[in-house]
C-alpha cells in the first residue's frame, strides 16, 4: 500500500510502509502549490495532480526519476484545483475559473467537455465521479 501527496512546496511523494520503516519517494515537483493527487484505478502507476501555477498533469511512476515523469500537461488560465480519472481514458479537472472540464487523455489538447461559469459562482474545488454523473463543488 502508498500514500501519495501533494506537498505545499509543489512536490508530489508517494509513501510506503516497509519492514524497515517508512521510505518516501518524490515524483515530480511543480512551481505552484499541489492541491490535489489521484492515481488511476487500472494503470496504478499514472498519478494526476493539479497544481497552483495553472497546470493539471498526468505522470507515470515506470518513468526514470531522472527524466520528467509528466506525460501529459494541462494548462488552465488559473489555478487548477481538483483532478479525478474516470474511465481508463478520461480525465475531470476542476478550475479556480469556475469550470469543470473533462479530458481525454489520449487526445488531450482540448476537452470534449466543459461546464463553464453558468454553474459555478465561485471557484469549483472539488469533483467526484458516480458512474456517468460528474458531481462538482465550489
Amino acid at each position: 500500500d502508498e500514500l501519495f501527496a501533494g506537498c505545499y512546496d509543489g512536490a508530489v511523494k508517494s509513501f510506503a510502509i516497509e519492514s524497515d520503516g517508512m521510505k518516501s519517494t518524490e515524483i515530480a515537483v511543480f512551481p505552484g502549490r499541489v492541491w490535489s493527487i489521484d492515481s488511476h484505478e487500472e494503470q496504478p502507476d499514472l498519478l494526476a495532480s493539479a497544481s497552483h501555477d495553472g497546470t493539471a498533469a498526468v505522470m507515470d511512476r515506470r518513468i526514470p526519476l531522472k527524466t520528467s515523469r509528466v506525460v501529459i500537461r494541462l494548462r488552465m488560465m488559473d489555478n487548477t484545483t481538483c483532478v479525478k480519472f474516470r474511465k481508463p481514458t478520461e480525465l475531470c479537472v476542476t478550475c479556480a475559473d469556475q469550470s469543470v472540464r473533462l479530458y481525454d487523455i489520449r487526445n488531450s489538447c482540448k476537452p470534449v467537455l466543459r461546464f463553464n461559469r453558468s454553474r459555478h459562482d465561485r471557484a469549483v474545488s472539488y469533483v467526484s465521479l458516480s458512474g456517468e454523473h460528474i458531481i462538482s463543488a465550489g
